[in-house]
């Protein structure tokens, strides 16, 4: 359709792994096949396979001439104990979405709210923003970088002897010298 991205067509056959780094340092790894390659579809599928919690995530991304006119997304998890009726309730509202960004450029982040949960009994109990928050530190990167082999270190060295690394995530970067790992 006109200002959507279809994601399927370019993201094909495949996996979705998630790697989850929790605050305590511990971590964990998932894995399931891509069932239809859309992101949302997928997610959710990841959420009931890998956690055993039936979800529906919504997300979209409209874009426009000058880029992209809204974006976002909202994930939906049956809590225990849900009623059948609040579930059915919930099939409805989302069966009746007509897609996430349009709301979005539309509306509020209210609208879709009210349009996702409406006839059921919520509350607001916490309002915060959300943003994207990286964790990663360079007191952590150092070890890593120590375990390489002095010849791996010398390949990703510069002709001044610096080695910079650049987190995947966030694009944060390291500079660290031969000297400072080898003292390691």
């Amino acid at each position: 359709p006109e200002g959507r991205l279809t994601v399927a067509a370019a993201v094909g056959r495949g996996h979705l792994k998630v790697h989850r780094e929790l605050a305590d340092g511990s971590s964990w790894e998932s894995q399931v096949e891509l069932v239809t390659g859309e992101i949302g579809l997928d997610l959710a599928h990841f959420l009931e396979q890998s956690e055993q919690v039936q979800s529906a995530v919504l997300v979209g991304v409209l874009e426009g001439p000058e880029g992209v006119r809204a974006a976002g997304g909202m994930v939906v998890e049956a809590l225990p104990g849900a009623s059948a009726g609040a579930l059915s309730t919930l099939e409805t509202n989302l069966g009746a979405l007509t897609g996430v960004s349009r709301l979005l450029e539309s509306g509020s982040v209210e609208d879709l709210l009210e349009a996702v949960l409406g006839g059921l009994d919520r509350e607001a109990s916490e309002r915060s923003e959300v943003r994207f928050r990286c964790s990663c530190r360079r007191d952590v990167l150092l070890p890593k970088l120590v375990a390489l082999t002095a010849e791996e270190r010398e390949e990703l060295a510069d002709e001044r002897g610096l080695i910079e690394a650049q987190c995947a995530f966030c694009g944060a970067r390291y500079v660290f010298s031969r000297g400072e790992l080898d003292a390691q």
